[in-house]
């Protein structure tokens, strides 16, 4: 997702003062002056004095000193960061300055209000802000490193407890709303770009020498959802379908030598999970047409349907739910072989 990255460059966005190696023995001999004043100042007297009472108040003072100097340092970092003039050059196109509007950029250390410029192109079109795609905001006003900690927390927490989270470690952080639409942003990219995330993936894989098998197989649930609204609720969204698919290797002693899995939720059907096994499976019997091509699955008809379109060599099925299907398809086993018998395949 280009929001989540810095923006197209801005032909006069250089400001030809330090290089980055300068600046960042720059930052260090500040960070060392810092220390050594905070020495002078019996800063270390004042927190030891804040233990005694309170330990946890203690930390959190710290805490909010230490990120609200850094705010400050940012704040003044991301206005320099407008210095372009009355007008800028970008995406072959000259856009010219109109006004100097507050912004807000949330950071690792919390809201950061600075000033900006916005330029306007001639004719129609977005304007543009320059600091703002210097910094790579996420539509919803989040930093690269913010970003990457929301998603980072919102894995396995909601968006209320993942803003909660955010205040327990930062002191201040973005809102249940903004993380509710950072996933969506999220979201939007990776499926925007899984086809050249998967084929990067694909080009650093070797093929196990061990390998005789590939093993395909999916299935699916009905679950009652909720949806997550803006301020972190959650309604009622219904039963929608959630589903598994699993390509991996295997062995000739029916060892998992490389997995790949693939989940969809919600998606009625597994349409685009069955496109993306597809696409998996063909891979590696593009790299070792000798693999044999095993499909595992239940017994609904839907997930027979499409494994038997990979022209399997064997096809494995529990003996309980073929026995519940009489009717099944004629591309379901015409033997059965019991899961316990994967390795190899060589029956």
């Amino acid at each position: 997702m280009e929001s989540l990255q810095p923006g197209n460059p801005i032909a006069n966005n250089d400001d030809g003062f330090k290089s980055v190696e300068a600046a960042r023995d720059g930052l260090a001999k500040a960070g060392i002056a810092l220390v050594e004043r905070a020495a002078g100042i019996g800063l270390a007297e004042n927190v030891a004095a804040l233990c005694r009472n309170d330990p946890l108040e203690a930390e959190s003072a710290v805490r909010d000193m230490v990120f609200g100097m850094t705010r400050s340092v940012l704040a003044d970092a991301f206005a320099a960061l407008d210095g372009h003039g009355d007008a800028v050059e970008a995406d072959s196109r000259t856009y010219r300055k109109t006004e100097v509007t507050p912004g807000r950029a949330m950071t690792m250390f919390g809201p950061v209000d600075f000033l900006r410029s916005r330029y306007r192109p001639s004719g129609h079109g977005a304007s543009l802000v320059p600091a703002e795609a210097v910094l790579g905001l996420t539509a919803c006003g989040l930093t690269p490193a913010a970003a990457g900690l929301s998603m980072y927390l919102t894995v396995g927490l909601t968006a209320r407890g993942s803003a909660d989270a955010w205040r327990r470690l930062c002191g201040k952080g973005p809102s249940t709303a903004s993380l509710v639409r950072l996933s969506g942003e999220a979201g939007t990219c990776i499926e925007a770009c899984s086809g050249a995330l998967l084929g990067d993936l694909r080009e650093q894989e070797e093929m196990p020498a061990e390998a005789v098998s590939l093993l395909v197989s999916l299935d699916g649930v009905m679950m009652r959802m909720n949806a997550e609204t803006a301020d972190g609720k959650a309604t009622d969204a219904g039963w929608r379908e959630a589903s598994r698919g699993v390509v991996a290797l295997v062995d000739a002693e029916g060892n998992m030598l490389e997995s790949r899995v693939f989940g969809r939720l919600p998606e009625a059907g597994k349409t685009s999970l069955k496109s993306q096994l597809k696409a998996e499976a063909l891979h590696w019997l593009d790299r070792s047409p000798d693999l044999k091509l095993a499909a595992v699955a239940d017994g609904a008809k839907d997930n027979w349907a499409f494994l038997d379109s990979l022209c399997p060599d064997v096809t494995l099925m529990d003996f309980w739910q073929y026995a519940e299907f009489p009717t099944m398809p004629s591309s379901v086993p015409n033997r059965l072989i019991p899961f316990a018998s994967l390795p190899g395949f060589s029956a």
